[in-house]
């Protein structure tokens, strides 16, 4: 007869103390704690195993868990622990409350392996609210989300593998610090181009505050490709206010028309073309020059809201002919200022009157 109450009372336990189950079974329960992998198996009719480290942990991480668990109970002598073959509710317990409360730290941390069968696809609502509330850009795709954090393309893959996959087409050398960074936290496997942990909501929100504070900069920065961006036009300008912010802030070298999106805009703020031709998309305000404002606002002390003001003003989009762009750039030496004299509250075409670009 197996221990079904015993299971129960043990998945409920885990969960009333904010665990995730990659296992929950009539006779099998599984759950990664502090990195360690905690299990409890029935090992005949009646008798029930705790098992820890078990596939997962390393071998220094298991002569600390002995020390840990050993004043409390007789282990056996296999390579992982194996204890209390008759357990009981009370011992399981002590047990969660002992390694909660461990003073080591976890070597090779352990995350259930990225082929669990877990319906991520439930988990997407959630975390879409959660991009949102923390804006943070991300798209909807075929196969779950995307979002882009500090440089970093993080991806909620909630087909095929069910994995949250992290820093792909980020740079090697981006690659191998968030492989070092991401294994003291997470069991990630042998992939060396990318970080890959088990697809749970909370390993994906853990994985953005990491990204979020990063003790490295980022080589090579990722972010959504031109025309892949999703945005709401009445929350971007004050959204990209806030970035600018945040990067002044914390002297973190991510300002750019790439970081900022100016490029994925063009349905928003294309309000016309030269007469001559649609040839060449050209913000009418350098985009260079934009930012360098926004940060001169920022250090001037003005508000979130002034910024966005001056972005909703400034950044236009109109269809020039090459020749006019290449004026623009070359002759006149406007490819990231403005004419003499201008400042913001004029006129935002001026340089291209200045090129004697007339639009239709």
């Amino acid at each position: 007869m197996k221990n079904i109450n015993l299971h129960k009372e043990a998945a409920i336990y885990l969960k009333e103390r904010g665990h995730f189950l990659s296992k929950e079974e009539d006779n099998w329960t599984v759950s990664p704690i502090n990195g360690v992998k905690v299990e409890l198996k029935d090992k005949g009719k009646k008798e029930a195993n705790i098992i820890l480290g078990y596939g997962g942990n390393s071998d220094n991480d298991l002569k600390n868990l002995k020390v840990l668990i050993s004043p409390y109970y007789e282990l056996n002598n296999n390579k992982y622990l194996t204890f209390c073959l008759d357990s009981t509710i009370e011992d399981f317990k002590k047990v969660v409350e002992l390694i909660e409360s461990m003073s080591f730290t976890i070597e090779s941390p352990y995350s259930p392996p990225v082929s669990g069968k877990d319906n991520m696809e439930k988990g997407n609502e959630e975390i879409i609210q959660y991009l949102e509330s923390n804006d943070i850009e991300f798209n909807e795709i075929s196969w779950g989300i995307e979002a882009y954090v500090s440089g970093v393309k993080l991806e909620w893959n909630a087909r095929d593998k069910k994995q949250v996959v992290i820093g792909y087409g980020n740079s090697d050398k981006d690659i191998e610090n968030l492989i070092n960074l991401f294994k003291t936290r997470f069991y990630i496997g042998n992939n060396k181009k990318s970080v890959r942990i088990y697809g749970t909501v909370s390993n994906f929100k853990e994985a953005v505050t990491i990204l979020s504070d990063l003790p490295f900069e980022i080589e090579k920065s990722a972010s959504i490709k031109r025309g892949d961006i999703k945005l709401n036009k009445e929350n971007f300008y004050l959204k990209t206010a806030k970035l600018i912010r945040w990067s002044v802030e914390n002297e973190y070298p991510v300002l750019g028309r790439d970081s900022l999106h100016f490029d994925g805009l063009d349905e928003f703020i294309t309000i016309g073309e030269s007469i001559n031709g649609r040839e060449y998309r050209e913000h009418v305000v350098p985009c260079d020059y934009l930012i360098r404002e926004g940060i001169e606002m920022i250090r001037a002390g003005k508000s979130d809201t002034e910024i966005a003001l001056m972005l909703k003003q400034n950044l236009i989009i109109v269809l020039i002919t090459n020749e006019e762009a290449a004026k623009l750039d070359g002759e006149l030496g406007l490819k990231i200022t403005m004419p003499d004299g201008w400042k913001l509250g004029d006129d935002p075409l001026e340089r291209l009157y200045a090129a004697g670009i007339k639009l239709k």
